[in-house]
């Protein structure tokens, strides 16, 4: 199974509004996500297309091409075994494959449908290697690609498939969906990063489907202004964030570090170590930076005492 679901971060704008239906929306995503990284190489296309035509899959306009192809002689098929001939027992049509191939050379119109047909085929292998059956692969490849436009150049977040069907399937309180947020909202800022330097202020901008704050709407929609004003508040933050540390694996470490740094651990059982790790990179970084400004602060001076001296030596 496909371990994690990547949807755009402006949908935790609508887990508040109505959950399932924003949590649908995740899964149209990632499902379209997923298909997207999936093959489509024309062999593939072609041998997903003769072994719909051979299972009688394919819609009637498709089927209607290739018995128009085989009656002209371009494609040869094998009515007989189709396509299972192999004494394995697999498919193995490597005839009509490269014949359909040529095929698609000659006619881009035949391509371009085929190729419509083999997109539906591989939103359903997505979404079986998320577990999901029973879909309607038109209906979740068009909400998908208009979930995924509008999400373009806007930060994503990558949710294991596991949390996404416990949303979906179960009704949650409202320091539930804040906790779903602030944890969607922290896999975007550190994506596949070790660790990162963030703020508190970024953290909500994101757990409400916004970049950053600079792009909070003023003033913000009717449905999530009271939460985004609750959770600007000091206590509902920490009792958050405490949360995350002990319920999702978070570490955050900010001991004069003018931000909040944060890291992902896998489990309750390395998260001693992981903070040991996160501290220890901080304060490395903190160490370098100082002996950086020292350094330059040690040239400065370097560079006063020359000028002074030779100021003494000019008189």
């Amino acid at each position: 199974m496909s371990k994690y679901v990547q949807f755009p971060i402006y949908l935790l704008q609508e887990i508040h509004s109505d959950q399932r239906k924003a949590f649908d929306k995740m899964f149209d995503c990632g499902i379209y996500k997923r298909a997207a990284h999936l093959s489509k190489e024309p062999e593939d296309v072609a041998r997903q297309l003769i072994y719909d035509y051979y299972m009688e899959k394919l819609p009637y306009p498709l089927v209607r091409s290739i018995n128009f192809y085989a009656d002209s002689g371009n494609i040869d098929l094998d009515p007989d075994y189709r396509g299972f001939a192999g004494i394995d027992g697999t498919f193995n049509a490597e005839d009509e494959i490269q014949q359909l191939i040529e095929l698609f050379n000659r006619n881009a119109d035949f391509y371009s449908e085929a190729f419509e047909h083999f997109k539906l085929h591989t939103i359903e292998l997505a979404a079986k290697s998320k577990g999901i059956t029973n879909i309607r692969p038109e209906a979740v490849l068009s909400s998908g690609l208009k979930i995924d436009s509008k999400g373009t150049s806007k930060p994503y977040a990558m949710v294991t498939t596991s949390v996404i069907f416990d949303y979906y399937k179960n009704e949650k309180s409202e320091f539930d969906l804040m906790q779903f947020a602030a944890h969607a909202a922290l896999v975007s800022i550190i994506g596949e990063k070790p660790y990162c330097k963030t703020n508190k202020a970024m953290i909500l901008a994101r757990m409400f489907g916004y970049a950053s704050p600079k792009a909070v709407p003023d003033p913000l929609p009717a449905h999530i202004a009271p939460l985004y004003k609750k959770y600007q508040n000091r206590y509902h933050m920490d009792k958050l964030l405490n949360k995350l540390k002990l319920a999702w694996y978070w570490l955050f470490y900010a001991y004069h570090t003018r931000g909040l740094y944060i890291a992902k651990c896998q489990s309750a059982f390395d998260s001693v170590g992981s903070l040991k790790s996160l501290i220890t990179m901080v304060e490395n970084k903190k160490e370098q930076r100082r002996l950086n400004e020292l350094k330059l602060k040690t040239n400065e001076i370097r560079k006063q005492v020359i000028k002074e001296l030779q100021n003494k030596v000019v008189r």
